[in-house]
This record gives C-alpha cells, sequence and structure tokens, in this order.
C-alpha cells in the first residue's frame, strides 16, 4: 500500500466504509486528530512508513 490510500481518503473514496468513517467523523476530536493523520501521510507517505516501522 501506499500514500494514494490516504488521497482516495481526501476524495472521499476510501476503500472500506469503515475507513472513509473514521475520515469522515462528525465527532470534533476524532474527525480533527484523524484528518490531520490522513493529511499529513496524504503529502508524506515516507512518514506513514517510519511512523508505522517505528510502532512495530
Amino acid at each position: 500500500f501506499d500514500k494514494q490510500y490516504y488521497h482516495n481518503l481526501l476524495s472521499k473514496k476510501g476503500l472500506l466504509t469503515s475507513d472513509q468513517g473514521l475520515f469522515s467523523a462528525d465527532e470534533d476530536v476524532v474527525a480533527s486528530t484523524t484528518k490531520a493523520l490522513v493529511q499529513t501521510y496524504s503529502d508524506d507517505g515516507e512518514q506513514f512508513f517510519s511512523e508505522f516501522g517505528a510502532s512495530m
């Protein structure tokens, strides 16, 4: 997978309804946190893989 996943969420074309729901949630805290991550990872795919690798 790559940063296209995050581009798709921004374009409201999430592969799974649950993925799009997390990004499009109406709750302010969830939405703002998730939207910030989606935006960051769509701009910089390497950051995602770096953070993902560090979390493993």
